[in-house]
């Protein structure tokens, strides 16, 4: 490509930058310029401009309907501050539904069909601190209706199997962790007027305290067996007592006590934490994201306020 063809590629992206962008404050973009083109470079809110500055006129969502009104073939997410896969990735169609009650987020690709409890609350938490930012009608619907049935999945003992295939009805302490902290924020985000999820959540909550500690913190990876020690489960653990101690007196004495266990017994003289302990050895692998990250992000919730 010559260097005046180099050119006039780049003006020709700015400028259908532009044209959907203005879009967002006008009327749809009708311009034949625009059918099949693809945005290269689109920044777009919450990716604002610094601190104290303005933030975008538009977001995620926003620029995909432009996009798809205007018969755009689609567009790249620019971020400064960080990832755009997970934005990206919410806008394509993971939600379905079949009609009745069930509802659900698709997991763990596009084409599967299963309930998954924590992925499907998960993913309702993070729709309802989008509709919480934004207003977005459709987005609050879908993460109601995806929170009600899995809500409506617990078990009569306050647990929640992992999923509902034949081949996932375990249940473990770190999925049950992820499941108590979308209720709780779930709530929280929209202030119990939707949806009342808290006797499902302290339900929920008294079995997960019960079933998944000793008394010295040991955090089992299963209600029903004591090994593995998971450090994954220790993490979460400690956050999910962090941010629920207002159900519970104990929680945060029990989350410091569970972080003393971990350090004491998956962590390595170099500093990084170990996979699990099993009964007969112990899995050294230092997982970055499992392991460490987690394991970090842990003690500084726990530091924040002890």
């Amino acid at each position: 490509m010559t260097a005046r063809n180099t050119s006039f590629s780049l003006l020709a992206g700015l400028g259908l930058a532009w044209a959907v962008t203005a879009a967002a404050q006008d009327a749809p973009v009708n311009d034949p310029a625009l059918k099949g083109a693809i945005d290269i470079h689109s920044h777009l809110d919450p990716d604002g401009f610094g601190p104290g500055r303005n933030g975008r006129n538009m977001d995620v969502l926003d620029m995909a309907k432009l996009a798809k009104d205007a018969g755009m073939r689609g567009f790249v997410i620019k971020m400064h501050y960080d990832q755009s896969a997970d934005d990206a990735y919410i806008v394509r169609k993971l939600y379905w539904t079949d009609g009745t009650t069930r509802a659900s987020f698709a997991y763990p690709a596009e084409s599967v069909r299963t309930p998954v409890h924590n992925a499907n609350l998960l993913g309702a938490a993070f729709l309802c601190r989008l509709h919480s930012l934004h207003q977005d009608k459709e987005l609050l619907d879908a993460a109601l209706r995806v929170a009600r049935y899995s809500a409506a999945r617990q078990r009569e003992d306050g647990a929640w199997e992992y999923g509902e295939s034949p081949t996932q009805r375990w249940v473990d302490n770190f999925h049950t962790a992820y499941v108590l902290l979308s209720l709780s924020r779930i709530q929280k985000c929209l202030g119990g007027g939707e949806i009342d999820l808290k006797p499902a959540l302290e339900r929920g909550y008294r079995f997960w305290r019960e079933a998944f500690f000793l008394a010295d913190g040991w955090p089992k990876y299963y209600h029903d067996t004591l090994y593995p020690a998971d450090a994954h489960a220790a993490a979460t653990a400690i956050i999910t007592l962090v941010e629920l101690q207002e159900f519970d007196s104990e929680a945060l004495p029990l989350a410091q006590t569970i972080a003393a266990w971990t350090i004491r017994n998956l962590r390595d003289n170099r500093g990084f934490f170990y996979y699990q302990r099993r009964r007969f050895y112990t899995v050294h692998t230092p997982f970055m994201r499992w392991t460490q990250a987690w394991m970090l992000y842990a003690l500084a919730r726990l530091l924040e306020v002890t």
